[in-house]
Parts: C-alpha cells; structure tokens; sequence
C-alpha cells in the first residue's frame, strides 16, 4: 500500500499525466475503435480517419508570466491523413486551436495560451474530421 501511494505522489508532484484507457471493452472509451463505417464497405467514400495517440505539454516562462502549449496528435485513416480537413485541439472545451500538419501523420503546433497557464489543471480534447464527416476525438487531462 506505501508503495502504490509513493508511486502516486512521485507522479504527482513530476507533473506526469497518465492517459489510460480500458482496451478490454469493459468501460466507456473516448474513441471509435472499429475505423469502419456503418456500411462495412471499403470503398473510397468510407475513408475514415482517427487519432492514433496525443500529447500535450506546457513550458512556463515565469520571469514574464507566460505558458506556451505544446500539442502534437498521430492521424492515421483507411487511406491516409491527407482526407483530413480540421485537426485541432480545444483547450478548455471551448477555445479551438488548429494544427499543422508536419507529414507522416504528425499534426503539432506550439501557441501561447495566456488564459491556459502550465500551473492549472485542464481538460484538451483534440478531434480530426475528414472530407466525408467522420471524426475522432481524444481527450487529454492536463
């Protein structure tokens, strides 16, 4: 038991951020993880596209007070993630951030996020859309 709590507070206190997520199928997920569509067919109209893994991190500057975000996602499709029209992460839920995209599947961007500052706990759900209205999201807990 002390070292299940040590764990849990050397965690803590590093700033680490564990993302789980049940792959049994036992709990709800924040992913679609059959990446077929309703049809079945795997015809060029089904491209669908979904986020294979995300990360957030947050450098502080603390002699001028200012976080900057780090956000970078794996898109990954039946094709490939050249169908995808928006990817981007909100920040809060409510504020939405665009991302680039780097190739290869990698989508990142670096912003400064004044009212997001790296001290505070939030919540960054990215999402990806392609041309024909499927979508992922994943949410991160910071």
């Amino acid at each position: 038991m002390y070292r299940n709590l040590m764990v849990f507070v050397f965690l803590s206190l590093s700033g680490c951020i564990l993302y789980l997520e049940p792959t049994d199928g036992s709990g709800d997920t924040s992913r679609d993880t059959s990446h077929y569509d309703s049809g079945g067919s795997d015809t060029w109209e089904s491209s669908d596209v979904w986020i294979d893994s995300a990360y957030v991190d947050c450098e502080y500057d603390s002699y001028n007070d200012i976080s900057y975000w780090y956000f970078e996602t794996y898109i990954d499709g039946w094709y490939d993630d050249r169908f995808a029209l928006s990817v981007g992460v909100y920040l809060g839920g409510w504020s939405y951030v665009p991302l680039i995209s780097r190739g290869s599947g990698l989508w990142e961007d670096t912003v400064y996020a004044p009212e997001f500052a790296c001290y505070y706990s939030d919540v960054f759900d990215f999402v990806v859309e392609d041309q024909y209205g499927n979508y992922d999201e994943v949410r991160v807990y910071w």
